[in-house]
């Protein structure tokens, strides 16, 4: 019996284990114990920080709102994905097909209001808890010190700062962060059998199912294929072509349905998502400002079709594909002619997806020194050769990248929270065990000159 396999033995089993066998066998089941215990106070904890949260701030009382909102009504009531805004628009990609079914589903059993409200608020606070939960789990398994993994999962359960997406049931923020923590812990884990052409298929078809949530996801999947190309140079380059072929194919083959629906419901071509060159739009313009907040509610000459009912008329008249490639194209030609000020704007959106914006000057130097601490723990894993240090570079190059040509939101930056969290814990752990050691070394020291007197 190989005890690696059944941490879980009864007493007669671990008996006629050999003496060795069974210290390892009774030690690996602590540490499940320990870990299991570990990950349901940290749920329960994250649960309660987040119901207070809720009440001091009174979030609750505000109504469920948002595109992918109101295309869940309009998939509810009406049978089709369209209508993203307050302004019916007709047929829609704006939003990614997962999550607005998910919602859909909930509406045909609780009616768009405050119950709607409190249920998806509710579903939220369980799904940004699970993830924290999970984080010792998932520093285990990608071979992190597990005590990085209870650091990071402890900030994030206590942590206050994310409050707008943790307890807002209209985005898919925590959703996506669960997607993701479970396509890089699977990636990972299957990572020496990739030319497997069962391994890469399953990899494809697991990324494929997370970009119907969040199809921004498509860069890091594309980044971790080249890390485990690089890593996987034993292999025969058209075994690895292979490989590369069927994990591409079959993400493809799980999207398809959903990109023909595109092109039949909008006239053309169109991506899991169409709203990119809309976004683009939006925030690279006269006037524009960093953040998401400021260019829709606090700008007066705003033309988002979601608070512009003329512009969202507009909108329905030409048809959603036609409207997002004008508003491209009118991005585009701003950013040609205003260089210097698209880099200025761009700068401040990599500050601010770093160093989230607050008011207060102090819970900005909180996010700053985050950050920092989060820097401090890749490099430290990279010097190290940690296998997983890659794929957290790799998430951290690829994902935030399109963000600093669109306006900054926490929405935004939260499915990596994660791993930033992580990052930091594993710091924080580094910090502890060099300042335990010096320590030590200083009352060896002083022991030694004490003896020697």
């Amino acid at each position: 019996m190989n005890e690696r396999s059944h941490p879980f033995l009864l007493r007669g089993e671990l008996s006629r284990l050999p003496r060795s066998k069974q210290v390892h066998s009774t030690a690996a089941t602590s540490r499940v114990a320990s870990s299991t215990k570990a990950a349901i106070v940290i749920f329960v904890v994250a649960i309660a920080v987040r119901i207070l949260i809720a009440f001091v701030t009174g979030v609750y009382t505000k109504p469920a709102y948002g595109e992918a909102v109101m295309v869940a009504v309009s998939i509810a009531h009406h049978g089709g994905f369209a209508n993203p805004f307050a302004t019916a628009t007709g047929p829609t990609a704006h939003v990614a097909p997962m999550y607005p079914y998910f919602l859909a589903l909930i509406l045909k059993w609780i009616p768009w209001g405050p119950r709607f409200t409190l249920v998806t608020m509710g579903l939220s606070i369980l799904a940004s808890s699970l993830m924290w939960s999970l984080l010792p789990l998932g520093a285990r398994l990608l071979d992190i010190d597990p005590r990085a993994g209870l650091v990071g999962a402890l900030y994030g359960a206590l942590n206050p700062l994310r409050h707008f997406v943790e307890l807002d049931g209209c985005w898919e923020a925590p959703y996506a962060a669960l997607a993701l923590f479970g396509c890089v812990v699977f990636t990972f884990a299957r990572r020496n059998r990739f030319t497997s052409d069962k391994t890469a298929f399953a990899l494809g078809c697991c990324w494929g199912f997370a970009l119907l949530l969040q199809p921004e996801f498509l860069v890091i999947f594309l980044t971790l294929l080249v890390v485990l190309s690089v890593q996987a140079h034993s292999a025969s380059r058209l075994r690895l072509l292979r490989s590369l072929a069927i994990a591409v194919g079959s993400m493809i083959l799980i999207v398809a349905p959903w990109l023909i629906r595109n092109d039949i419901a909008l006239g053309g071509p169109t991506f899991v998502r169409s709203n990119f060159g809309f976004e683009l739009d939006t925030s690279n313009r006269d006037h524009a400002a960093p953040d998401i907040v400021t260019n829709l509610f606090n700008d007066p000459a705003s033309d988002h079709p979601d608070v512009n009912p003329t512009e969202a008329r507009r909108m329905a008249a030409v048809g959603e594909r036609a409207y997002y490639q004008f508003r491209q194209k009118r991005a585009l030609a701003w950013i040609r002619q205003h260089p210097s000020a698209f880099l200025s704007l761009s700068e401040a959106r990599f500050v601010d997806f770093w160093v989230p914006l607050h008011r207060s000057v102090w819970l900005r130097a909180v996010e700053g020194l985050l950050t920092v601490s989060a820097f401090g723990g890749l490099i430290t894993l990279l010097k190290r050769g940690q296998a997983a240090s890659w794929f957290l570079l790799a998430i951290w190059f690829s994902q935030p990248g399109v963000y600093y040509f669109m306006e900054a939101d926490d929405r935004y930056r939260y499915p990596i929270e994660w791993t930033i969290a992580l990052c930091a814990g594993y710091f924080v752990v580094q910090v502890y065990d060099t300042l335990l050691t010096y320590y030590g070394r200083f009352e060896y020291r002083q022991r030694e000159s004490a003896l020697s007197d």
